[in-house]
C-alpha cells in the first residue's frame, strides 16, 4: 500500500551481483532481473515508483503531474492566456517540462527521485506565477505600528503579491 521505500537487502544484492560478474549461475536472465530488482535499479518509471511509494504515493505522484500539465496548460490556452507576456515562454517551458518527463518516466528508464524532484520544482515555480497572475497592483509597502523606530528614509518593505480584493 504504502511501498518498500528506498531500503536494499545490501548482502543479497551483492550476493546476486557477485553471481552476475561470473556469469550469471544456471540463469544468467533471472540473476541480472534479481539485481536490478534487489537493488531497485529498475528501468521502468512504473515499476519505480510503485515499488517505492506504493499504491498511495503512485496515485499522488500521477496527480502531481496532472495537475501542474493542466496549470501550465491553463496558463497557455486558457481563456486568460498572454501570448505577449514575458512569462509565456516560461509557461511552455514548463508544460513541455512536465509533459515529457512524465512521459518519459512512464514508458522508459524512470528514476522516481529525480523525477519526483523536478515535478516538484516545477510546481513551486507554477504556484509562483499563479500568484503573480492574481496580483492586480504593484506591491504595497507595509505599514509601521506605532512605536517602531522610522525607517521611511530608507524606503518601504516589499513582499509577496497582493491578492484581488
Amino acid at each position: 500500500m504504502f511501498g518498500n521505500g528506498y531500503d536494499i537487502d545490501k548482502k543479497v544484492f551483492d550476493n546476486y551481483s557477485d553471481q552476475l560478474q561470473r556469469g550469471g549461475g544456471v540463469d544468467p536472465q533471472y540473476t541480472e532481473a534479481k539485481t536490478y530488482i534487489e537493488g531497485k535499479i529498475f528501468h521502468t518509471g512504473w515499476i519505480s515508483v510503485y515499488d517505492c511509494v506504493g499504491i498511495v504515493g503512485t496515485i499522488a505522484f500521477v496527480a502531481l503531474a496532472v495537475n501542474e500539465t493542466l496549470m501550465a496548460g491553463r496558463f497557455i490556452f486558457g481563456p486568460k492566456s498572454n501570448r505577449r507576456s514575458s512569462f509565456f515562454p516560461l509557461y511552455v517551458f514548463i508544460l513541455v517540462n512536465v509533459v515529457s518527463s512524465t512521459i518519459g518516466f512512464f514508458a522508459v528508464f524512470g528514476d522516481f527521485a529525480v523525477s519526483f524532484s523536478a515535478l516538484c520544482i516545477y510546481g513551486i515555480v507554477l504556484s509562483q506565477l499563479a500568484d503573480i497572475e492574481k496580483a492586480t497592483s504593484a506591491p504595497e509597502p507595509l505599514t509601521s505600528p506605532k512605536g517602531d523606530v522610522d525607517f521611511s528614509r530608507v524606503g518601504g518593505g516589499y513582499y509577496g503579491y497582493p491578492t484581488k480584493s
